[in-house]
């Protein structure tokens, strides 16, 4: 219920969605979900220096040689609720992630669309064994720092000497917009 004086959001338009807990602007979802392989997105986190890295449906080597992949079992930020997971590499293949573990509770990250730009916070971090599969699925707040039923940005790359770790870093989406 709205706050006295206080408007209620306005529901979005079919085919759109109102993002980060009714806060953001409606924004359209894609026509078609990405095939394997596409860009369909780019991913900026200004903390590490990494700007417009292209985003690509799948990780597979073919994926994530080339960029970061999306985790294919996984939401797209358009879906509303979820967890989104994308993957990179630490070390060699442009290492897009190699600045991961530098990320702060606060910091943020961008993924756009053709059609909206999502803004994620950094919420938490942790490292896991490879096998350890349910830091992309529908994780709580105790888990990951972020808030109640909202979506979930998980970032996830190699860590230890001989990549025998996976580091994970969560983000709360924040905001979402059309994009310009």
């Amino acid at each position: 219920m709205a706050a006295a004086g206080a408007s209620a959001a306005k529901p979005c338009p079919k085919g759109c969605f109102q993002g980060a807990s009714g806060q953001s602007e409606c924004v359209a979802a894609p026509p078609s979900l990405p095939t394997r392989g596409a860009t369909w997105a780019t991913v900026s986190i200004p903390a590490i220096g990494l700007e417009n890295q292209p985003v690509q449906e799948g990780t597979a080597a073919a994926q994530i040689n080339v960029g970061v992949g999306h985790y294919t079992s996984t939401a797209f930020p358009w879906a509303n609720s979820g967890n989104v997971g994308l993957a990179g590499h630490r070390t060699g293949w442009g290492q897009p992630f190699n600045r991961l573990d530098e990320l702060d509770v606060g910091d943020t990250v961008t993924l756009e669309t053709d059609a909206a730009v999502f803004t994620s916070t950094v919420t938490g971090s942790a490292v896991v064994e490879p096998h350890e599969n349910w830091v992309l699925g529908d994780v709580g707040e105790d888990v990951t720092g972020a808030s109640g039923e909202s979506q979930i940005l998980t970032l996830t790359t190699c860590e230890g000497d001989d990549n025998e770790y996976r580091l994970i870093v969560w983000a709360e989406l924040t905001h979402a917009a059309p994009s310009v």
